[in-house]
């Protein structure tokens, strides 16, 4: 019996069920990530927030290298909620540290002489007075600290509302491709489960039982060749002397398991088929897996 994986049976058996399955896996993804997405968005920002936006620039002492490879894109976010930047803006700003500090952070710095700072508030009110509050420390710290002339603002930005962009077209086709590949899976999956009787070979795959032939199910494209195959039907039923009591019928489709046990009930009642035939067999796939494809 062979048991291995026949592609060539599988596309031609499944290929519109497969066709089904990839379209309804890659809606059913597309739909599935994007409301992901959708939820994502509305779930992390159920709140309106606002971001005032502002660059400062830092004046280093002249020669004092070691201050300017300190004070990098690593270690500002750090200095920036300590106490002597954060713990002051808090003060001014009228607001525990932990508020404020929360509502700061400095992006990726392009250049060690700038820092963009951040400053997010559930007003618009609330992030300018957070800027306003951390522009004082930052003054204060510039003033004060060893390695430092001074840190003073160059570019500022009235606060805006600060809107959560969707992902959607990324989303969507990264679901239409997972969906894709679920759709290919199951389809390889009902494949693998798929034990039917559909072509003479399939009983010598299943269960090593070699079929006399097929009668075929009326299909006017194929007229050649169901005659062709009736015809060597009938002389194989000759040859191996089977009256009509000694066929035993296959209805295409049917599991081999199923069969396998009917055929095990026939023994058991003492009757003993000297042919195996597959009725209703489907033409067209008889004539493409076999090689035959004239068409009338």
């Amino acid at each position: 019996m062979k048991t291995g994986f026949d592609l060539k049976r599988f596309i031609l058996l499944y290929k519109k069920k497969l066709f089904k399955y990839v379209i309804c896996g890659m809606v059913f993804g597309t739909v599935l990530f994007l409301l992901a997405d959708i939820i994502r968005v509305k779930l992390m920002h159920p709140e309106k927030m606002y971001r005032s936006d502002a660059m400062y620039y830092l004046h280093f002492t002249e020669g004092d290298d070691e201050v300017k490879h300190y004070y990098n894109d690593y270690t500002w976010n750090d200095v920036l909620a300590s106490e002597r930047i954060a713990g002051r803006a808090a003060k001014y700003a009228g607001c525990d540290l932990e508020e404020i500090k929360a509502a700061l952070v400095i992006p990726t710095m392009s250049d060690i002489r700038i820092i963009h700072v951040y400053a997010d508030g559930k007003t618009k009110e609330k992030a300018e007075a957070y800027q306003d509050a951390v522009s004082e420390a930052l003054l204060e710290f510039g003033l004060s600290t060893e390695g430092f002339d001074s840190i003073e603002a160059f570019s500022r930005e009235e606060a805006a509302e600060l809107k959560v962009n969707g992902y959607y077209l990324r989303w969507a086709f990264i679901g239409a491709l997972i969906g894709m590949a679920a759709g290919i899976l199951l389809a390889l999956w009902k494949a693998a489960c798929d034990d039917g009787i559909y072509l003479e070979g399939d009983l010598e795959r299943y269960l090593g039982i070699s079929a006399s032939g097929a009668e075929f199910k009326d299909n006017g494209h194929y007229t050649d060749l169901i005659k062709e195959r009736e015809e060597a039907l009938k002389a194989n039923l000759e040859a191996a002397g089977a009256s009509d009591d000694d066929i035993f019928y296959i209805k295409a489709g049917t599991a081999s398991g199923l069969v396998s046990r009917q055929i095990e009930d026939e023994k058991i009642k003492g009757r003993t088929a000297k042919a195996y035939v597959i009725k209703d067999a489907d033409a067209s796939l008889h004539a493409l897996y076999y090689g035959k494809i004239d068409r009338r």
